[in-house]
């Protein structure tokens, strides 16, 4: 009894240390996935870009080609940056934290397109995108997080769009914007229309770490907005999410348009992404 008694206090805190540890080591892989998850975008369209850059100066390219290639792929390290802060904002506080500044989410989603072009052209499928012409998309919003959802929604669209044609559209309703991704690929079923959308859970035909489409949701959510789709198996898939903007009133016109992506940058993954198929 004595002996029993004794052993019990040490027993009970060296559970509780190896349950902490658990918990340490599961919060650890967790963090590891999330980052190389999200990372793994930019840093596959930065290697692209190099790769092009390589190519285009071995085949004697003018030097304005290799440094369009060039500049891209630095925009894409810098991006990189940029989400490491965002992924470590989203496992230490548990939500996407917003940093808002003037933006035209018209340029933000047009960039993002023109820099999936390349990856796309891989893939061998072709991005259309829709934005209504002489519609202001102009508020207060964080850039970095809608070119993010911009980003998970191609990556997943390309993944699962068999090589079909990927349509990307924007338009307002009332006091929303909505951004919508239509592949024409394998579709997801009815009953993984809700689960996709949560962390670490993804479709009984998909593999991956289930992370893309949970951070879209969680950035969403972050913007007063939602995210849903419309599927049939085999039909494809439509994504649509729904922003509000991050503050109520005008925009100062001498603000000038906050964007992860300089116009400089958009115009050189366009031009590398153009000549693409003789690099």
């Amino acid at each position: 009894m004595t002996i029993g008694s004794d052993a019990h206090p040490d027993s009970e805190a060296l559970r509780a240390e190896r349950a902490q540890w658990a918990e340490d080591e599961l919060a650890t892989r967790r963090l590891v996935a999330l980052v190389g998850h999200e990372l793994r975008t930019p840093l596959a369209s930065a290697l692209l870009y190099l790769d092009i850059a390589d190519r285009r100066a071995g085949a004697g390219a003018g030097l304005a080609s290799v440094r369009a290639a060039l500049a891209v792929a630095r925009g894409e390290v810098q991006r990189l940056e940029q989400l490491i802060r965002r992924v470590m904002e989203l496992e230490r506080y548990g939500r996407a934290v917003m940093h808002p500044g003037r933006c035209d989410l018209a340029r933000v989603v047009r960039a993002a397109v023109q820099r999936a072009s390349a990856v796309s052209r891989e893939a061998h499928a072709r991005l259309r995108l829709e934005i209504p012409s002489g519609e202001a998309f102009i508020g207060w919003w964080d850039a970095m997080a809608v070119e993010q959802i911009v980003q998970n929604l191609l990556s997943n669209a390309l993944r699962f769009g068999k090589g079909h044609p990927i349509q990307v559209a924007l338009e307002s309703a009332s006091a929303v914007v909505r951004l919508s991704v239509r592949d024409r690929g394998v579709g997801i079923g009815p009953g993984d229309r809700e689960r996709i959308f949560r962390r670490y859970v993804r479709s009984a035909s998909a593999g991956g770490l289930g992370l893309g489409l949970w951070v879209v949701r969680e950035l969403a959510l972050a913007h007063g907005g939602a995210v849903a789709v419309r599927s049939r198996p085999g039909r494809g898939s439509v994504f649509t999410v729904t922003l509000r903007p991050l503050r109520a009133g005008p925009v100062p016109r001498d603000t000038a348009p906050a964007s992860p992506t300089s116009a400089a940058h958009a115009a050189a993954a366009a031009a590398a992404a153009a000549g693409l198929g003789g690099a």
